[in-house]
This record gives C-alpha cells, structure tokens and sequence, in this order.
C-alpha cells in the first residue's frame, strides 16, 4: 500500500527485469517474490515457470520449484519440443538431484523417445544420491527401473538384491539371485553365490558358493 492507501501500481515489465537482475546476483527469494507477482495473474505462463524454477530450487522450495518444471516441460512437449523439455528436466536434476521425480521423469522421457542408452545413464546418474539408509526405498526403485530397460545388468541385480534384502523383500531378492545363478559362471557366479549366502547363510548356499569357488580355481 502507499501512503494514500492505493495499491501500487503493477508494473510487469519492471517485476521481471528486477526478477532477472536479482537472479544474476544470486538473490533468489527477491527474484521469487518478484516472479510470483506475475504468477499471481499469469498462473499459466511457461516464460515465467521456467524462470522462477531455478530460484525456487535454489533456495529448497524443491516441491514448488518441481511445479514449475513440469509445467514448463508439458507446454514443450505440447509443441513437440522434446529436447528442450529434456532440458529442463536435466537443469532439475542438477539443481534438485535428491528429487527422485526429476531423475525419473528426464530417464522416462528419454526411453520414450527410443534413447534407451540415455535412459540408462540418466538413472545411473541419479543412483549416488540416494545411496543412503534414509533413501533405500527411492533407490530400490530406480535399480528396478534400469532392470526394465536392461534386465541383464547383473551388477544391477546384485545391488536390487542386497537391497531388497535389507528392505525385508527376501523373496524378491532370492529369486533374482537364482536367476542370476544360472546364468553365470566364473567370478560372477562366486559373486552370486557369495550373495545368496550372505541373505541366507544355510548349509546349502555354503555348499553353493564352495563349489563355485572350486569349479574357478
């Protein structure tokens, strides 16, 4: 309000270059509070989510700083704009890398778009981020997500397996490492067996890894 109790006057122009000048100083809650004033009546303008998403980010405003991404990716993939929006997912992941939706979505987008290799690298990417206890079940789902577009990544199933072990998922993480088994031999069927003995350290994977052991030497 001023002095005489009028609103002050909305000035679009002024708001956005003070939004981008704060922006190159690295003064993000100034650039969101200047942005949301356009938000507030253009809710829908793509120019403006796309601007206000690095800041909101920025500043761990992770969940409405995603909004913003995907409602600008939507609008390029509306027009067809496929890399760009992969783009924007990519400035996401960067930016946000423990949002498990930003990994997801670039790795999506990519495998939908017959990259498969990309999608594969994508989620690669994102694994070390959330190779913590307090991340387990996040991981857990991007392991099983490489395994659809790669089900014969065996370093892959062995990390799912140990995983799912520790998650209380023992039939999922048995059944894997015995389809695993048969396809392997050598060093990797040690690996394997060394595996299943340490989800289920019975006689028998004892026996199963000392004649794998034997079987190598």
């Amino acid at each position: 309000m001023s002095l005489f109790g009028r609103r002050n006057k909305y000035d679009r122009k002024k708001l956005l270059q003070e939004a981008r000048e704060a922006q190159h100083k690295g003064k993000h809650k100034k650039a969101i509070t200047q942005l949301r004033r356009i938000l507030t009546r253009e809710p829908n303008n793509t120019e403006i989510h796309s601007l206000i998403a690095p800041s909101l980010a920025q500043s761990g405003l992770a969940f409405n700083a995603w909004e913003s991404y995907v409602c600008t990716a939507k609008v390029l993939l509306r027009d067809d704009k496929k890399q760009a929006a992969i783009n924007v997912f990519q400035d996401a992941t960067r930016r946000m890398p423990l949002h498990y939706e930003a990994w997801t979505a670039k790795a999506d987008l990519e495998r939908s778009m017959g990259r498969k290799n990309d999608a594969i690298r994508t989620l690669g990417q994102a694994l070390p981020h959330f190779r913590r206890r307090a991340t387990r079940y996040p991981l857990i789902s991007l392991l099983r997500r490489q395994l659809k577009i790669d089900p014969e990544d065996r370093n892959t199933i062995l990390e799912l397996a140990s995983l799912l072990s520790k998650t209380g998922q023992m039939d999922e993480a048995k059944m894997r490492l015995a389809k695993l088994a048969e396809a392997s031999n050598g060093r990797l069927l040690r690996e394997v067996r060394r595996s299943q003995w340490n989800i289920d350290p019975s006689l028998t994977h004892s026996w199963l890894w000392l004649c794998a052991c034997m079987a190598s030497s």
